[in-house]
């Protein structure tokens, strides 16, 4: 369905107004998340535990292999995230650096 006008401007302002990798931004990222997944909303949610600085990597890739069943999105995922630190990504192959 088409998603209300005033929720991309409540969007706009709480991502404007919140430092996602303080404490109380992480915070508020991980609770918009729960209520997200609450109400079913899968990719929004995976996307508001991606919005805290460091990412809620694990708990995004669960909801997006768990809920959605998408791979595909969650090896992208994965690899966007984890692209400038190789050795931390923990699924599947890989953990090789990347060149000097």
């Amino acid at each position: 369905g088409r998603v209300p006008i005033d929720w991309g401007t409540k969007l706009v302002g709480f991502l404007q107004n919140h430092d996602f990798a303080s404490q109380k931004g992480r915070k508020a990222a991980e609770k918009n998340a729960y209520s997200l997944l609450r109400k079913r909303h899968y990719a929004p949610a995976a996307a508001f535990f991606l919005l805290a600085e460091p990412p809620m990597l694990q708990t995004a890739l669960e909801v997006i292999i768990g809920q959605m069943e998408d791979l595909d999105l969650a090896f992208f995922i994965a690899r966007l995230v984890e692209g400038g630190e190789p050795n931390k990504l923990t699924m599947g192959g890989g953990g090789g650096g990347g060149m000097m």
